[in-house]
C-alpha cells in the first residue's frame, strides 16, 4: 500500500461521513485545506472521482460510496485488532457513541450505563438524546434505542419488547378537565384520539415531538397524555379511570436496540448491547402494582 494512503483513506471516510470537508476537519482535527490535500492525492492515487462537486457542495459518487463501505469495514478490523492488543485479559476499552430519546435515555439508559463502566472503567461513553434520529447507516452511533425499527443501511436491530401504556394525568388536574384536555405527539396520536371519542367536546390542548415534553406537560396538569407506564408511575401521575379497557388490546410502546454491523463486532459495543437486552428483560418482567 503506498505510504499514508490508509490515513488519506480515513480522511475520505470522514468526509463522507460528516457530509463536508468542514466537519470532517472539525472530527479529526485537521485543517480544511489539509482534508482537501489529502482528498486530490487519494483521486489521483486511485485514478477515480471520489466526490462530486457543485453548487451544493461535495456529494460521495457511486464509487466513492462503494468505497466509503470497504473503508469503514478496515477501520473496524483495525479497531477490532487495537482492541484485542491492548486490552488486559477481558479488559474493554475505548468509546461508545449511543443514543436514544430523552425519557428512554434518562430513566433507562443511563442507570445501565453506571453499571457498565462500574463493570468496565475502561470504556468511555457519548451519549446523545433527544427526538433528533441519528444515522445509523453513516456511523453517527455505535448503539441506538429507538420506538421505531430502522431500516436504512448495513444495521442489525433487535425489538427488545414493548411498554405497557396508559392514559395518565397529574394529581391534582380534576378528572372533569383530565377527560377533556388532551395532550398528543406532533405526528399524530391515534390511541389519543381513539380516548377522545369516549369523551363528547374533548380536545388536543398541545402536541410535541419528545416524551419528555409529553411528560413534562402531563405532570404540569395540562392535560392527559398516553404514555409508558413506567414513566408514569415515576412521576406520580394518575391513572384516567375508564381508559384500561380501550388500550387493552394495544401491544404497547415498541422499543429497539439498534446498531450498525461493524459497530457491533466491536466487543465494548456487543458487551453494552448485551446489558441493555438484560436490563430491558429484568424491567419487563418486574412486578406491576395492583389496583385496589
Amino acid at each position: 500500500m503506498t505510504p499514508g494512503l490508509f490515513d488519506d483513506l480515513v480522511v475520505f471516510a470522514a468526509v463522507v461521513d460528516g457530509g463536508s470537508v468542514t466537519q470532517a476537519a472539525r472530527v479529526l482535527g485537521l485543517d480544511p485545506s489539509t482534508i482537501s490535500r489529502r482528498i486530490r492525492r487519494l483521486e489521483e492515487a486511485l485514478g477515480i472521482a471520489l466526490f462530486h462537486r457543485g453548487a451544493r457542495g461535495m456529494v460521495a459518487s457511486e464509487l466513492g460510496l462503494r468505497l466509503v463501505r470497504r473503508v469503514h469495514a478496515a477501520i473496524n478490523e483495525v479497531s477490532v485488532g487495537i482492541d484485542e492488543s491492548t486490552s488486559a485479559g477481558d479488559e474493554l476499552r475505548g468509546r461508545i457513541k449511543t443514543t436514544a430519546p430523552t425519557e428512554v435515555g434518562t430513566m433507562f439508559l443511563v442507570p445501565v450505563l453506571r453499571d457498565f463502566q462500574r463493570e468496565h472503567p475502561g470504556v468511555d461513553v457519548d451519549l446523545e438524546l433527544g427526538a433528533h434520529v441519528v444515522a445509523l447507516d453513516q456511523r453517527d452511533a455505535d448503539l441506538a434505542l429507538r420506538t421505531h425499527r430502522p431500516t436504512r443501511g448495513d444495521v442489525v436491530a433487535r425489538r427488545l419488547g414493548a411498554t405497557p401504556m396508559g392514559a395518565y394525568r397529574a394529581p391534582d388536574l380534576p378528572v372533569a378537565e383530565a377527560e377533556r384536555r388532551w395532550l398528543a405527539w406532533t405526528r399524530g396520536d391515534p390511541l389519543v384520539e381513539l380516548l377522545m371519542a369516549d369523551h363528547p367536546g374533548a380536545r388536543i390542548v398541545l402536541r410535541t415531538n419528545d416524551l419528555a415534553g409529553l411528560r413534562a406537560a402531563c405532570v404540569a396538569g395540562l392535560g392527559t397524555a398516553v404514555m409508558p407506564t413506567i414513566f408514569a408511575e415515576y412521576y406520580g401521575l394518575v391513572p384516567l379511570v375508564g381508559s384500561e379497557a380501550r388500550l387493552a388490546e394495544f401491544d404497547g410502546s415498541p422499543l429497539w436496540i439498534a446498531a450498525p454491523t461493524t459497530s457491533l463486532e466491536l466487543p465494548r459495543v456487543r458487551a453494552l448491547w448485551d446489558a441493555l437486552t438484560a436490563a430491558f428483560l429484568a424491567l419487563d418482567r418486574r412486578p406491576r402494582p395492583v389496583d385496589g
